[in-house]
This record gives C-alpha cells, structure tokens and sequence, in this order.
C-alpha cells in the first residue's frame, strides 16, 4: 500500500465507531511501518484531517487499540527496568509514548483514565515494560504545555494518575519556578506511594538533593515530610541532610545523643495515606497479591546475586589495582634512585669539565704554541678520521666481495649436491629396476614348474588309466 493508500484506508477506519481484531492488527503493522521508516506523518495527520475526531473520540480510538499495543509491547521488552535508550529502539514501545502524548494532549477524562491505567502499570511495572521512557515521556509532555502546566495538571488529576517517585523528582528538576509549598505536595504524593521504597538508587539520589536544597524556613515541613517516609529511607534522608544533624538522632550518634526522632505534631497536617481505589483505580491493589510478594522478592534476590557478582569483581579489579599501583611505587623509587644516581654522575663530570676548562685556560695563557699543537692534532685527527672512513669503505667492498664469494660457493654446493643426489637416486632407481626385471623372471619360472608339476600329475594319471586298458609304454 502506498502512503495515500494507507491514509485512506485509517480515515475509513477512523470514521467507524468500532474497530475489529483484524483491523486493529493492520492499524498497528501500518503505523508501525511508520515509524520504522521514521517519519511518524501518518499518525499526525489522521489527528488533524479526521474531523469528527474530539477528544472523547481520539481517547475512544486509541483505546481500541491500545490492549493490544501493550500487548506487543510487553512481548516485544524484556524486564529492562530504566533503560533510557529502549524508547527509540522498540517501535511498539515508541508508538506507546506518542500515543500517551496524544493522549495528554486532548486533556479529556478516557484520556486520562487510560492514562491513569497506563502510568500505574508502568510504576508497579507488572507488565516487564520500563518506567523511566514513559514516564519522562509524560513529564516532558507536561512541562511543554503552557496550560495547564505540570503541577495543575498533577493536581486536577491527582486521583486518577499515581505520582511515582521518578515523575516527582523529574518535575522538580525542570520547573524551577515551582514555589516550595508545591514541591513539599508532590514530593508528599510521590512518597505517599506504596511503591516508593522500590526507587532506584538514582532517583533516591535525586531526592535528597532537592531535600537538602530547601531554606531553613521550610524545615517544620521537611520534618512533616520526612516523618511519612519508609524507614530505611529515612534514616538515609536524615544522615544526609545537615539541618537533621543537631536534631534527629542518626545511627551514627545514637550512643553519644540521646535525642529522638521529633514526634508528630498536631499543629502539622498529616498526609493521609492513598486509598486503594486511588493506588489501583479498583480497589484490588497488588501489595495485598501474594504472588507479586512472590515475584517481588524474586527480583530482589537476582538483584542480590547480581549486586554481589559486581562487588566481587569490583573487589578483584581493587585488588589488583592495588598490586599494579605497588608496582608503579616500586618502580617510582627505583627510578628516582636511578635518577639520583645519573645526578651525581652528572655534577661530578661537571666538576671535571670545570676544572679541565679552567686548565686549558691557564694552559693557554701560559704558552701560546699549545694552540698551535692543538691545530695540528686536530688536522692529524681529521686526517685519521679520513683514513678510518676510507678504511670503513674497503672494509665495506670487501665484505660486500665475502658475501658474493659465499653465496656463489653455496650455490655451487647445492648445485654438486643436488647432482650426487640425482645419480644416487639414478643408481637406486637401476637396482630397483634390475630387481624387478629378476623377481619377474623368477615368478616366470615359477609359473613354468608349476605347469610342469601339472602336466607330470596329469601323464601319471593318464598312464594309469591306459596300463588298466592294457596298453603298456
């Protein structure tokens, strides 16, 4: 099908109100297509010529297809969790984003229902797809809309889309204009979610920089916030932050303070936790599925494994760092003792060259003549130096003579060599062949007294017979 073709027949589709199984397959083989050939066009303009397109019709279409879509998908990705590059690699996948932004786009409440389906499933990440694309994908989204902006829209939807802790910190780090008051209510809806103690180290990172970034004035919000966290996060927070040092206890001065956790207060609201129809949109959420505990701890013990095969051979690289760096020591020293040594050597041949200038100087002043003489020897020696260049050119000639003498002898050599080799195997292939010539008159004698022996068995026999009929020889 050609490009007109293909827009042809998705305007007919579109104008359908239902789309069958099989349609939905060619609708995904086309668009996909698409995208392989990089242009995406055809997606962007079934949006802008199809004109009964709403926004309660694009999210009506996109739903058709999209159980199907993550489907693909979910076949076509393996559990890589957080691979930033799987986005433009995976058509299916990438198709997913530009569909969830036109999704955003329209604003509509489907579209934010599938949305809410989409984004929950990707941050419980029970279908083995990535988080981070799709979720940067959706922030990105966000942040460029000019209304509403990424904040209005986290709270126009704060119940039907979950906050995971990537979007939160994501969010924060591109709008700088947020004011302090709203950083605390997304950071409270991100760690408010079940799944937060889940963050990668990264994002935990991240989080405690926007934390310790946050003036002093903010800091009975800070501890409002920090009291919601999970356990281990927070004694990570508060070992991080400098204004928790003088009044939260940490594991590293819990013997020499005895000063406590700061316990709640009723002057500061406190962040009810999500309800389940909030978390799961059905009120089935996953953390009550014992088979997700399951599979849960399964990861986490891959992850194990795989975090000790890492530190292992990091422990082997250190190690051997380690050796390599005493070498290098080793031999640093060495080199400078070396060096010391040449130093020496070098001041005392200085010293020598002073005390012979000086000579040479007094010599000079004291008679004249000794110029003179050194004239001459140094005209001796560049006569010497000729006779020894001239003498290193007959040396030359003659060996250049020596090595044709030897290569003619060798070839001489090798040719009476190879001549003795040939009558050797001459004379060896003439005793061979007188040999043969005798072995085949032997075998001929042999035939001959073979048919003699023959013919003497078969007269004896013949005489016999006769001598029975009386006939006697």
């Amino acid at each position: 099908m050609s490009v007109d073709e293909k827009m042809k027949w998705l305007k007919e589709k579109a104008a359908g109100k239902k789309i069958t199984e099989s349609d939905t397959e060619e609708l995904l083989k086309i668009l996909i297509q698409d995208i392989h050939n990089g242009s995406n066009l055809l997606l962007r303009n079934i949006f802008k010529e199809v004109k009964s397109f709403t926004p309660e019709a694009v999210a009506d279409w996109i739903s058709n297809i999209w159980p199907q879509l993550e489907e693909k998908a979910r076949s076509g990705v393996k559990e890589q969790l957080f691979d930033k590059n799987l986005a433009n690699k995976d058509p299916y996948h990438k198709l997913r984003l530009n569909l969830s932004t036109r999704l955003i786009r329209t604003d509509s409440n489907a579209s934010w229902q599938i949305l809410s389906r989409a984004c929950q499933s990707a941050c419980d990440n029970k279908d083995g797809l990535p988080t981070q694309p799709f979720c940067r994908a959706l922030q990105n989204v966000m942040l460029r809309k000019k209304n509403p902006s990424l904040i209005q829209i986290h709270q126009k939807q704060s119940e039907k889309i979950i906050i995971c802790g990537f979007c939160a910190v994501f969010g924060i780090q591109k709008n700088k204009a947020m004011q302090p008051e709203m950083q605390q209510k997304v950071l409270e809806w991100a760690v408010s979610a079940p799944f937060f103690p889940e963050l990668p180290g990264i994002v935990r990172e991240s989080l405690k920089r926007e934390l310790m970034n946050w003036p002093m004035k903010m800091f009975p919000e800070l501890k409002s916030l920090v009291r919601r966290f999970p356990e281990s996060l927070k004694k990570d927070v508060v070992q991080s932050l400098p204004v928790f040092q003088k009044t939260v206890q940490t594991p590293m001065n819990r013997e020499s303070s005895p000063v406590k956790l700061p316990e709640k207060r009723e002057d500061v609201p406190q962040q009810a936790p999500i309800p389940e129809k909030q978390a799961g949109g059905n009120g089935d959420h996953h953390h009550n599925d014992l088979s997700f505990w399951a599979d849960h701890i399964d990861k986490l013990e891959r992850k194990c494994k795989k975090f000790e095969k890492e530190s292992e051979e990091a422990r082997q690289q250190i190690q051997s760092l380690k050796a390599g760096k005493e070498q290098l020591v080793k031999k640093s020293e060495d080199d400078r003792r070396e060096i010391g040594k040449l130093r020496e050597v070098k001041e005392r041949l200085n010293g020598k060259a002073e005390a012979l200038e000086d000579s040479l100087k007094y010599e000079r002043g004291k008679n004249a003549t000794q110029e003179n003489k050194i004239q001459d020897l140094n005209r001796k020696l560049c006569d010497v130096e000729k006779k020894h260049a001239t003498l290193g050119q007959e040396i030359q000639h003659l060996k250049e003579i020596h090595q044709a003498e030897i290569q003619r002898l060798n070839q001489r050599i090798d040719g009476e060599v190879q001549y003795h080799v040939d009558v050797l195997k001459n004379r060896i292939a003439s005793a061979l062949l007188s040999d043969c010539k005798d072995m085949q008159k032997i075998e001929k004698i042999r035939h001959s007294a073979e048919l003699c022996e023959n013919l003497h068995i078969t007269l004896k026999t013949i005489f016999k017979k006769l001598s029975r009929e009386g006939i006697k020889f």
